[in-house]
């Protein structure tokens, strides 16, 4: 006797009415949005086996937000920042650190900034460039804990801000791609995905984002 067993995702998607959105700055319709794998045992769910997402999302701007729904008659949004905010401002602090670029810090707020539409404090940045320098976290790794409250625009922001960035400190090698993959990898979502945001961002011509080559450096 064959027994056929495996891994099956199951998505939920439920309404939960009105809720103020921190993006669009009025009350908005959201959606609860979860997604969990199963061990299976022919085609039938048997034990949850990973939260892969978990956030709310406004229907009207399409960005995610962490949500608390502990309480079955209530649903809030936990603060007004999209999910992704934070972790496409580390991804940027982090690979002008690797680059040693990091004096430059008017090129990642310019980039967040195009990217995302929200702005990069100064502080904000001395703050993450200390956290990049002191290399005591895996970004790989803290990637893969934010991606399950992560929707798709925001993994996409995240990778455009990614290339962007490696792509004004330097001249792209094969390393330096193969970073750009791995941290696409790390957010759950294929090559091919990460390929098409790259082929969009050079159709619009890089956001007009000034590039600042090692034999070009300035200190700002």
């Amino acid at each position: 006797m064959f027994i056929l067993f495996g891994e099956k995702i199951h998505s939920e998607s439920c309404t939960v009415g009105l809720l103020p959105c921190g993006v669009c700055g009025q009350e908005r319709p959201f959606d609860k949005i979860v997604e969990t794998s199963y061990f299976c045992i022919f085609g039938l769910r048997l034990l949850p086996i990973e939260k892969l997402a978990n956030y709310s999302q406004c229907n009207h701007c399409n960005n995610a937000f962490d949500t608390d729904a502990s309480d079955a008659g209530s649903f809030n949004t936990k603060n007004d920042l999209p999910t992704h905010i934070v972790p496409l401002k580390r991804i940027l602090s982090y690979l002008q650190v690797g680059y040693g670029m990091q004096t430059h810090r008017d090129l990642a707020q310019d980039i967040c900034l195009k990217v995302c539409s929200f702005e990069y404090s100064d502080d904000e940045f001395s703050r993450d460039v200390l956290l990049a320098s002191q290399g005591k976290s895996d970004i790989y790794d803290y990637l893969k804990i934010a991606a399950s409250r992560l929707n798709m625009r925001g993994k996409q922001e995240i990778i455009e801000a990614a290339f962007l960035i490696t792509h004004a400190c330097c001249e792209i090698q094969y390393e330096d791609r193969l970073r750009i993959n791995l941290m696409g990898n790390a957010l759950g979502v294929s090559l091919e995905f990460v390929s098409s945001i790259i082929d969009h961002v050079h159709a619009q011509g890089c956001y007009g984002v000034r590039r600042i080559l090692p034999t070009k450096t300035q200190t700002s």
